[in-house]
């Protein structure tokens, strides 16, 4: 994805999704320590305000290839059409 749509993307935020990605981002996080000790890990930065508030300031330090699992997520969740969201394994859009 580009910036200008992860930067729409990041605009459909609101308090229920911040909370799911702040969640993703401790899971993301807990993983990462606990699979990959031996990896390099660095602070995840977002670049956007909407994603910094999200994580309350609070970014998980992972490593590369959980950064990128960890974008791909936040991502799939903000673009999620379902209200209240179901579990993925339930969900009837596969995405």
């Amino acid at each position: 994805m580009t910036y200008r749509t992860m930067a729409k993307l990041y605009q459909r935020m609101d308090g229920k999704i911040g909370k799911d990605v702040r969640v993703l981002a401790d899971f993301v996080e807990i993983f990462c320590r606990e699979n990959h000790r031996h990896q390099s890990r660095e602070t995840f930065t977002a670049s956007d305000a909407n994603l910094r508030l999200a994580l309350d300031d609070c970014a998980p330090v992972v490593c590369a290839d959980c950064r990128k699992l960890l974008q791909h997520s936040i991502s799939k969740r903000i673009q999620c059409p379902h209200d209240p969201k179901p579990m993925c394994k339930k969900c009837p859009t596969h995405c």
